[in-house]
């Protein structure tokens, strides 16, 4: 009886399988000057999942990162380091497991060391460096993530 109930609960889920990309746009800048490693941020999804006929993730779903990575260019290097939480799609909050994003910045040169492919084809990364060396991601920032573990959204 307990095998068909769990049956049962895994015919409504659809499955979004590790590796999935998730493109989202910051919703508020980020630097290396102000954030501390476990802040919270927020993003939208730019681009709806789909799989067989279903939106599983909606445009416009609203997301939820946390910092990973965080220091200042004081210590010769700036960097900082996202991963993706949760996402909210029809009032129901589900758990993301994405692979971290990285960004360092050495002096004036900014380098993706983790994450790729992680900017739309139109980010400017030398835009992103501030006077000092810190790292400034401007608001609205397009980012792209990956799964890292599959996803189980409710059918």
């Amino acid at each position: 009886l307990l095998l068909l109930a769990l049956t049962n609960i895994q015919a409504d889920l659809l499955e979004l399988k590790n590796g999935t990309q998730l493109s989202v746009e910051l919703t508020k800048a980020l630097t290396t000057t102000d954030q501390r490693r476990g802040n919270r941020f927020t993003a939208t999804l730019t681009k709806p999942i789909r799989q067989n006929k279903h939106t599983l993730l909606p445009k416009g779903s609203k997301i939820h990162g946390r910092i990973t990575d965080i220091q200042s260019i004081e210590s010769g290097t700036s960097k900082i380091g996202l991963e993706l939480s949760s996402i909210n799609v029809d009032n129901h909050l589900y758990t993301l497991t994405t692979h971290r994003v990285l960004l360092e910045c050495n002096g004036d040169l900014i380098t993706l060391t983790e994450g790729a492919p992680a900017f739309d084809a139109h980010t400017e990364l030398g835009d992103w460096i501030a006077l000092s060396g810190d790292i400034h991601i401007p608001t609205q920032t397009s980012l792209t993530f990956r799964l890292a573990a599959p996803l189980y959204i409710k059918e």
